[in-house]
């Protein structure tokens, strides 16, 4: 059996932080194959329909479909526990609680931290933690750019009051403004640069990662929200903590941060626990991590039964599209739910342009689209054939995959994949369903207008914008790139040459 494997041009090295002898025993690949095993064992004995039962050759096939994700693309652990929120209420009070209950450290990283209430709630626990004693770090993102249509929108934690900024400093909370606009002498990059990561950390054993902001969109007015937004959150408890703290070392050393003493040691792995694996996406090092990049686009030449779909913003870079066109033409089962009530103007009609090159082609009956209209779909997470799914702060759109910095999970556990997708198929039915025919009989006149705004879309995400496309940096970028991997890999270079007679 031949496992696919992303484009070349997708993955990319990964540095490890371990050496062998050092790995812990829940990130060992011994462990981690031994836990996909029983997981996949214990998958037929799940309600799942009679057709996905899987065989000796699937397993197989996705063991070593891990073992290619877990050799490059970021740090995979055996023994975690999985808890889906399915909306922001479930997630605010459960990361509430989790701040409330900190006993040593609280690292909390989000795009958007706004002047709601919801806001204030969070503040007010961040600050008790630091009178706890514990080690309190807030990182928000600075500004983002939502102006694509020369609107301006309430962006990033532009409106992050400076009161709160007193009030948690004054409490000793360490406050840090990524890639701020106004001290561009704290720049770590060009203003496009934007961190649009949501991760929440309690001490080594708890975190929390999804699409949730800390808005007045994110809640129902119950919490003092308007319960615009669709956003989906997982808890998790294991090693998988640790790797996250990686992550979210990785910009506390961007700013200059001192993380010597922000060890994180993982706790031993929970028996009958799930494999999860932490996906980064940052092009603006020399490392170039793009494991959630490659990640999808491994799964997804390898998807055989069923791809499940929630995001929103669906303008996806090339390789992106063509994965879902070449899963479409196997016959794999295709659901997507976008959002047909986005916040942000044009956003629908840049889809729709989108969505009509799927149409185009032979008509398909495993192509459904689904769009929100009650609500913002903000949520971004995957299905793959009701085993593996991914969920975090990635959108699949150009910003996502070429700009920002995101963060995602990728999740071995059928009961986590079913939860998932059953959250879909619960929200496509309070949705509307975008036909092939409603696509290819759209007016001309709203055609065009979808091809222009879908350009000025492709326009904006283009690499021109963040300094990357001079000659300079790409002479530069190629000489540290080949001299880091000669460094990182001499060993290796040598004893195949040796084996190979060379």
């Amino acid at each position: 059996m031949v496992v696919k494997q992303s484009p070349r041009s997708v993955v990319q090295p990964c540095t490890r932080s371990y050496e062998w002898n050092d790995i812990p025993r829940s990130h060992q690949w011994s462990f981690v194959e031994g836990e996909a095993r029983r997981i996949l064992k214990s998958y037929n004995s799940y309600v799942i329909p009679p057709s996905f039962a899987l065989n000796v050759t699937e397993v197989t096939k996705w063991v070593r479909i891990l073992s290619v994700l877990a050799g490059r693309l970021g740090r995979m652990s055996g023994g975690n526990e999985v808890l889906v929120c399915t909306n922001g209420d479930i997630s605010a009070n459960k990361m509430l609680d989790a701040i409330d209950k900190a006993v040593e450290r609280v690292f909390m990283e989000v795009y958007i931290f706004d002047d709601s209430p919801l806001a204030a709630r969070f503040v007010t626990a961040l600050k008790n933690a630091a009178k706890r004693g514990c080690k309190v770090i807030l990182v928000v993102d600075y500004v983002s750019f939502k102006t694509l249509f020369l609107i301006l929108l309430q962006i990033g934690s532009f409106n992050f009051p400076t009161l709160y900024h007193n009030e948690l400093t004054k409490e000793g909370v360490e406050v840090l403004t990524f890639n701020p606009v106004g001290n561009r002498k704290l720049a770590v990059g060009t203003l496009p640069f934007r961190n649009h990561k949501k991760i929440l950390l309690i001490d080594n054993h708890t975190a929390f990662c999804g699409s949730m902001n800390i808005s007045m969109d994110s809640t129902s007015q119950e919490m003092g929200g308007n319960g615009r937004f669709h956003d989906v959150n997982v808890q998790l408890r294991g090693p998988v903590v640790c790797d996250l703290a990686e992550v979210f070392k990785r910009t506390l050393e961007m700013s200059s941060y001192n993380t010597e003493e922000l060890q994180c040691i993982p706790i031993n792995p929970i028996e009958g626990g799930v494999v999860v694996q932490v996906l980064e996406s940052d092009v603006s090092s020399l490392k170039r991590r793009t494991g959630i990049q490659s990640s999808l686009a491994t799964v997804l030449s390898n998807a055989e039964h069923s791809v499940y779909l929630t995001t929103s913003y669906f303008y996806p870079p090339g390789f992106l599209r063509r994965s879902l066109s070449a899963a479409i033409k196997r016959n794999v089962d295709i659901h997507m739910l976008l959002s047909g009530n986005s916040d942000i103007p044009g956003d629908i009609n840049a889809t729709m342009h989108v969505l009509r090159k799927f149409f185009k082609k032979k008509a398909q009956d495993n192509f459904k689209v689904f769009m929100t209209t009650k609500e913002h779909c903000h949520g971004k997470y995957i299905v793959v054939d009701d085993v593996w799914s991914s969920i975090g702060s990635f959108n699949w759109d150009r910003w996502s995959s070429r700009r920002n910095l995101e963060v995602s999970v990728g999740i071995f556990d059928p009961h986590t994949a079913r939860k998932l997708k059953d959250l879909q198929h619960e929200k496509e039915t309070e949705s509307i369903e975008y036909t092939r025919e409603s696509s290819l009989q759209r007016p001309i006149m709203l055609k065009l207008f979808d091809s222009f705004l879908h350009k000025l879309v492709k326009f904006s995400g283009r690499n021109c914008f963040d300094g990357l496309s001079s000659n300079g940096f790409k002479s530069r970028f190629k000489r540290a790139f080949l001299r880091t991997f000669v460094d990182d890999n001499a060993g290796e270079i040598i004893a195949l040459s040796n084996m190979a007679g060379v």
